[in-house]
């Protein structure tokens, strides 16, 4: 009986370790957010923020498991900007862009989001409350 333990604790351990060293190499699928909340713009503005947020990590932890048996792990990286300084936004992409940045959400207007589609080169970019007709004309 302390031959078949022996056994099979060494079964499990060698299955499982290639398993860990597999997933300590998840490629990280990187999500940016930036949208017009600057915190000091209102009080709306953060309560708003919080839920945002909150959707899109219950969102992950949805999908995470998932995800990960595939070899993908989501990571987020907010930014934030004065809807009166879209330029901001322009900035945030293009960092995000270079530091390996996949998708971004936002932003939520159509002006801004349009001027932010034009300076991307790599990422793709999503906004779910962007929907003037110049929007919607842009070809996928």
């Amino acid at each position: 009986m302390g031959k078949a333990k022996i056994i099979t604790v060494a079964i499990i351990f060698f299955t499982i370790k290639p398993i860990a060293s597999f997933c300590k190499n998840l490629v990280e699928v990187k999500i940016g957010s930036i949208v017009p909340l600057d915190m000091r713009d209102t009080e709306y503005s953060e309560r708003y923020r919080v839920g945002y947020q909150g959707a899109l990590f219950f969102a992950a932890g949805e999908v995470n498991k998932a995800l990960s048996s595939c070899g993908f792990r989501l990571s987020f990286d907010f930014k934030y900007y004065k809807e009166t300084n879209p330029a901001k936004a322009i900035e945030y992409a293009k960092n995000l862009e270079k530091s390996g940045g996949w998708i971004i959400l936002g932003p939520s207007r159509s002006d801004h989001f349009l001027v932010l589609v034009g300076s991307l080169e790599s990422s793709m970019a999503i906004s779910p409350l962007a929907s003037s007709n110049r929007v919607m004309e842009l070809q996928a």
